[in-house]
C-alpha cells in the first residue's frame, strides 16, 4: 500500500490529492510497532535483542539519511523522481518480501 501512495505522490495534480494521500501514507505507516511485535513473537529469545536491534538501526537510519538523500535528488532531478524512486524501491522491498 505504501509503495502506491508513495509512487502516486509524483502525479498529484493538486494539494488536495498531495493530501489525501499523504494522510494514506500516514496510516500506512504503521507498520513499525507491528514489526515490532512480530519480531517479539517469532524471533527466539536469544536472538530477539539482535533481531528487534537491527529494526530499530535500519528505522533511525532511514529517518536520518532519508531526507537529506531525498533533498539531494530533488535538487537533482525534481520532486516527483524522488517520489518515484521511493516508490520503486518499496515495490522492491515488496516483491523480495513476498519470494524470500
Amino acid at each position: 500500500a505504501m509503495t502506491i501512495t508513495m509512487g502516486g505522490l509524483a502525479f498529484v495534480p493538486n494539494i488536495y490529492w498531495l493530501i489525501f494521500l499523504r494522510l494514506l501514507n500516514g496510516v500506512f505507516a504503521g507498520f513499525v510497532p507491528n514489526a515490532t511485535a512480530l519480531i517479539a513473537s517469532q524471533v527466539p529469545k536469544e536472538k530477539s535483542g539482535s533481531a528487534l536491534g537491527t529494526l530499530s538501526t535500519g528505522v533511525v537510519a532511514g529517518t536520518l539519511t532519508g531526507p537529506f538523500i531525498g533533498g539531494f535528488i530533488a535538487e537533482l532531478f525534481g520532486i516527483r523522481t524522488v517520489f518515484l524512486l521511493v516508490g520503486s524501491f518499496l515495490f522492491l522491498a515488496a516483491i523480495l518480501t513476498i519470494c524470500f
